[in-house]
């Protein structure tokens, strides 16, 4: 998953902050978006 990734990745390298571009993604929909939102939420309650 691409969201578990992504958290291993920030704990690895102890990241301060991730930037996720979907420019290209053609539709994004309340599904996608939610998913994003709970992977933001698995680091911080933060989201920019």
């Amino acid at each position: 998953m691409i969201i578990a990734q992504l958290l291993k990745s920030i704990m690895d390298t102890q990241a301060a902050v991730v930037i996720i571009d979907i420019t290209g993604v053609p539709t994004t929909d309340a599904a996608i978006a939610n998913h994003l939102i709970r992977g933001s939420n698995g680091k911080s309650n933060k989201l920019f």
